[in-house]
């Protein structure tokens, strides 16, 4: 089952690829593939012990791919729009909890 569902990940992908979507969105749309399946749950289980190892191989792709000399040159305008996505956030969260009458 777990070589059936690595196969048909690793299938998805590079028939994504070859269909020219980057490899991020890949890895993204062959990974939500087994969740639609019935067998999902089985899935789940049979993929979890390569969770960790998946997801630090994610973290160091994502990493690998950040233009360093591009966010250094906009580390202002990163920092901004990091400060108004927070504030966002914040008045979001706020908003649903006085909505909802949440107290935290």
């Amino acid at each position: 089952m777990t070589a059936a569902a690595r196969l048909i990940v690793l299938c998805a992908a590079l028939w994504m690829q070859l269909g020219g979507l980057s490899a991020a969105m890949d890895a993204f749309l062959a990974g939500v593939l087994p969740s639609t399946s019935s067998y999902r749950h089985q899935l789940e289980a049979d993929m979890k012990p390569f969770r960790g190892l998946l997801l630090g191989l994610f973290s160091l792709a994502v990493g690998m791919a950040l233009d360093l000399p591009v966010m250094v040159d906009n580390w202002q305008l990163i920092l901004i729009y990091v400060a108004a996505f927070t504030a966002l956030k914040m008045a979001a969260t706020h908003g649903v909890e006085r909505d909802f009458g949440v107290k935290v």
